[in-house]
């Protein structure tokens, strides 16, 4: 994420590497800062990176490097049983808010864009 204060227009820039929206074709990602109960049972103030809504989807929790990562698949049912996912997608990633601001953001300040 890229805050760029110059010349006072105060505009916010999304970055996602290409590479990544290509394999994972249509996307729209929402961001939103929220608390979280973490693996440790504590809530916590994270940055909720939205790729995909997990409503309708079979999902699990996973803990990757003090991140919270859901990850799953569109929920089929079939004769009254869920299948099981051949390939796991990303639907949302909890960044602790501190990590989500040192690591994550940008901040543009020269006093012109020129």
């Amino acid at each position: 994420m890229f805050l760029d204060n110059r010349d006072g227009d105060n505009i916010d820039y999304i970055s996602i590497p290409s590479e990544i929206l290509r394999e994972m074709g249509e996307v729209r990602v929402d961001f939103e800062e929220v608390k979280e109960k973490g693996f440790d049972g504590e809530m916590h103030d994270y940055m909720a990176v939205i790729w995909k809504d997990p409503s309708n989807a079979t999902t699990k929790k996973y803990d990757v490097n003090n991140h919270i990562v859901i990850a799953g698949c569109d929920a089929k049912v079939v004769n009254g049983k869920k299948l099981q996912c051949k390939k796991k997608e990303l639907y949302i990633v909890f960044h602790p808010i501190d990590e989500w601001i040192s690591h994550h953001i940008v901040d543009l300040q020269s006093k012109s864009k020129r």
